[in-house]
């Protein structure tokens, strides 16, 4: 599986930190906006990367 460069493995990580603290205050349509950001960061098919998972 190829690496992603750190800059954008990092923006995922905050991006899904993000996603995670919304869901904790039940703001469930804001975390999936994070999420979805997220995973158009991963370039082509995202479910091929680690950070997607």
């Amino acid at each position: 599986m190829p690496e992603l460069p750190e800059a954008i493995h990092q923006q995922i990580v905050a991006l899904c930190a993000q996603g995670d603290e919304l869901v904790e205050h039940g703001n469930l349509d804001a975390a999936k906006q994070q999420y979805t950001a997220a995973l158009r960061l991963l370039p082509d098919n995202p479910l091929d990367w680690e950070a997607a998972t």
